[in-house]
């Protein structure tokens, strides 16, 4: 939720927490992340990018939690750039989004994430 509103195609993404904190970035290819993208409700699943491809779900742990929105330059061309970030840029870093999670085994539901301006 931004400003009291669903943020329709804004992606979540979960980082561990250990990554999020370290100061050797690796690459994206050596951590598993998992994303999620936000549909007009103002909910989403969660998908994890394993070395083996993708899979449903997040693995149990805490995470670091970032969110991005755009919106496509030409909403008419699905080939369009995306836009300008329309949240602030703090919650696209891991190091100051200031959001968390814990993740425990079995279904879990990630209450609504308030972003402020």
């Amino acid at each position: 939720m931004f400003q009291g509103n669903p943020t329709p195609g804004a992606i979540v993404e979960f980082i561990p927490q250990d990554e999020a904190r370290s100061k050797e970035r690796k690459s994206s290819l050596e951590i598993i992340r998992a994303y999620g993208k936000v549909d007009d409700k103002g909910e989403f699943s969660m998908i994890s990018h394993v070395p083996e491809g993708a899979k449903p779900g997040v693995e149990p742990g805490t995470y670091v939690v970032t969110i991005s929105w755009t919106k496509p330059l030409d909403p008419t061309d699905k080939d369009s750039g995306p836009g300008p970030e329309l949240l602030p840029a703090r919650y696209q870093d891991p190091l100051t989004s200031g959001l968390k999670f814990e993740v425990q085994s079995g279904s879990n539901v990630v209450p609504p994430i308030t972003v402020m301006p």
